[in-house]
């Protein structure tokens, strides 16, 4: 095709991406180069994109030279680019810019101390402290006292704060917040390209589609989290060793060091990997082996220094955080969230996917399984469709073959168009599904409702003095984060220290605050001190932010 053409062809992708994001968002107003561009009317990039394609193929079909169901296959495959793109545009438009309770927290904060060529915060001395466990109070979310409880380390495992160290020196802080986006993006690039790779263009586009379409993957590509770059790392090393007719076994190793370091139990599947790999190819499994050794040995390295055992992370030992107690559970609840997220069609679509490829559907079994078993064991059970999370490098894994499975049933249609066609019918119906679903889980309204964990940190900087101190839970982090405030988390407090802890705040002429996040914090709060609240200690409210109540609390 020429180059001409290609280029028309990328342009119509565009208008469809604009016209598809319009008609899902409703449009808006927004600012290029100085001038602000209103776009509401989803018809009229489509209508242009129609008719760019129609102009650019009616010469070559009016002279012959083409034929019509090419003309349609070729449309066919640019809206297949075009709504894997929509889906990526999709979660970009709802990235939640806040770093804020436990998770995003923990990874925001460590990066920044990478970025500043450090492990930990030194523990403040606070001799008016008293209370008991002072460096558990002292630490906020994401954080944990280091072995020897002179500092305070992170909670969290170092590979994704490293990426996000790497992001905010490029590109400033507001960059780390993008990470799990673009690995999104490389995400759905290297499925795409083991199933291109395996099984041709058709399972390949499919591929790509399900996984941007997937509701898991959309939803954690939204948020300051590690799951979706703990998927991309490992997707990537299969991908090298795997679905390549040429192995990377470098590339393999790194990407495997990569997951390692976002999350330490995908060693297992990487072993498994490794293992299949060894029996093919022997020297690309030794090679992999010896890029993927630095990576674990940096992790056992960091966690010595951090916790005093290269076995013992910011979670805890393994016994600590596994436990058979909770196999039978968890193994119901994965299996039930598996089913009810995916459909039973994905079972179908897996099995008619192994019988054509037997061998790579085994070994892909075989890594998703290993990825999954440390979480059948999980120490603590809960149900809900986000412990899908847990599993989703495994699920991508899957993506491949399922694709492959439904690509075998589009090729029994007729002529070359249809089956492509039938990838477009697919591909409408999951991001549909995936929207839907979302919608109905709140996550196309967390970008805003989030927002009250910088807004709350700012409300500290314009309102208070640098040496007010802040008792605070969930906002423990982000307060600190974004206002530099000392937070004390009151959870750690025992009900019986905190009005001596106010009496010696008032000694010092120091402000206090607390900060109640929504009716259960304040339940909590009320459960926990409830028999010094009012007699002892006098809370009285100054601001809300959505849900989080900012209050005055001294001692009487």
């Amino acid at each position: 095709m020429r180059l001409s053409a290609v280029a028309a062809e990328v342009l119509v992708s565009a208008l469809l991406v604009v016209a598809a994001v319009i008609a899902l968002t409703g449009g808006g107003r927004i600012e290029l180069a100085g001038a602000v561009v209103s776009a509401r009317s989803w018809s009229r990039p489509l209508a242009a994109a129609l008719l760019l394609f129609i102009a650019v193929h009616a010469a070559g079909v009016a002279r012959g030279r083409v034929r019509i169901d090419e003309v349609v296959r070729r449309f066919a495959m640019v809206v297949t680019a075009s709504l894997c793109a929509v889906a990526l545009a999709f979660s970009a438009l709802y990235i939640i810019h806040a770093c804020g309770g436990l998770d995003s927290h923990g990874y925001v904060a460590f990066s920044e101390l990478i970025s500043r060529g450090r492990l930990s915060r030194p523990l403040p001395d606070l001799p008016w402290l008293v209370v008991d466990r002072r460096a558990e109070v002292i630490a906020p979310l994401g954080f944990v006292p280091s072995a020897d409880g002179q500092r305070l380390v992170p909670e969290f495992p170092p590979g994704l704060p490293l990426l996000m160290a790497v992001a905010r020196l490029a590109a400033g802080p507001g960059a780390v917040f993008w990470v799990s986006w673009l690995c999104e993006l490389a995400l759905v690039l290297v499925v795409f390209a083991t199933a291109r790779e395996r099984y041709g263009a058709l399972t390949g586009g499919l591929a790509a589609v399900l996984i941007a379409a997937h509701p898991v993957v959309a939803a954690y590509s939204m948020q300051a989290m590690s799951d979706v770059p703990a998927t991309a790392a490992t997707a990537l090393a299969v991908y090298a060793l795997i679905a390549r007719r040429q192995p990377m076994p470098v590339v393999a190793g790194l990407a495997a060091s990569l997951a390692i370091l976002i999350r330490p139990p995908l060693a297992l599947p990487m072993m498994v990997l490794g293992f299949f790999t060894w029996r093919r190819t022997p020297r690309a499994a030794w090679t992999m082996a010896a890029w993927t050794v630095p990576g674990l040995l940096g992790l056992m390295v960091l966690q010595f220094v951090m916790f005093g055992n290269p076995l013992v992370s910011g979670h805890g030992s393994a016994g600590h955080l596994f436990t058979t107690a909770t196999l039978t559970h968890n193994l119901a609840a994965h299996a039930k969230w598996f089913v009810i997220v995916h459909t039973p069609l994905a079972l179908l679509a897996l099995w008619l996917g192994w019988r054509t490829d037997r061998y790579l559907a085994t070994v892909l079994f075989a890594i998703a399984l290993a990825e999954a078993l440390p979480y059948f064991f999980y120490g603590v059970p809960f149900d809900d469709w986000e412990m899908l999370r847990f599993l989703l490098p495994g699920i991508a894994l899957l993506v491949p073959v399922a694709a492959e499975g439904v690509a075998g049933l589009l090729r029994r249609l007729p002529g070359s168009a249809l089956p492509q066609v039938g990838v477009v019918v697919i591909a409408i119906a999951a991001l549909t599904a995936s929207k839907q679903w979302l919608d109905a889980h709140g996550y196309l309204t967390m970008s805003i409702t989030e927002m009250k964990y910088p807004r709350t940190g700012e409300w500290f900087t314009a309102r208070t003095s640098p040496e007010t101190v802040v008792f605070a839970s969930l906002h423990s982090g982000s307060v600190n984060y974004y206002s530099g405030r000392l937070t004390l988390r009151w959870d750690a407090i025992a009900a019986d220290r905190l009005a001596a802890t106010l009496d010696a705040l008032a000694a010092r002429g120091t402000p206090a605050y607390v900060v109640l996040d929504g009716d259960d914090e304040q339940a909590q709060f009320q459960r926990r001190f409830g028999n010094v609240l009012g007699t002892r200690v006098q809370v009285e409210p100054v601001d809300r932010i959505f849900t989080t109540l900012i209050a005055t609390i001294e001692s009487r």
